[in-house]
């Protein structure tokens, strides 16, 4: 019987970097059945803290922007995405949020997801402007596209 091994501080970290990629230390992890259960056992510690936790043990998570990302959108019933460690989900309910022009929703936390630039140029199909902007339409749904300024980078 094998035992899932964790990492503990003496040890290498699990990562998650920018573009979604899992890394347990500097190597990456390949086996996506893997990245899918860390990431499906993934919970939120602080504001920008994040942990695996499977079988009460937990292991922390530096996450460098988000701890998930669309890699693909699929127009079926409802529009579904698929996420990098190939979970498919339906598109979350909420507002797609434009952070200095880069894309992000809310699947499990405020802004939490981040869509990859293939994925949102696949969504850009269902775009249409209304007087009060821009908006994601499928079938019977919608969702809205806010631009929000990051007025720090503003000199």
């Amino acid at each position: 019987m094998s035992q899932i091994f964790f990492v503990h501080e003496d040890n290498l970290p699990i990562i998650i970097a920018r573009d979604g990629t899992w890394y347990w230390g500097s190597w990456e992890m390949k086996r996506k059945d893997i990245v899918r259960l860390f990431s499906s056992h993934l919970v939120k510690t602080g504001e920008h803290d994040y942990a695996i936790n499977l079988n009460n043990e937990v292991c922390p998570v530096k996450v460098e922007d988000v701890p998930f990302v669309i890699a693909e959108i699929l127009p079926e019933e409802e529009l579904r995405i698929l996420l990098n460690d190939e979970r498919v989900l339906d598109l979350p309910p909420t507002e797609i949020i434009l952070k200095n022009n880069v894309p992000y929703c809310s699947l499990l936390w405020k802004n939490d997801t981040k869509f990859s630039r293939s994925a949102f140029w696949q969504l850009h199909y269902y775009f249409f402007e209304t007087e009060h902007g821009y908006k994601v339409r499928y079938r019977n749904k919608a969702w809205k596209i806010v631009e929000q300024i990051d007025f720090s980078k503003i000199t």
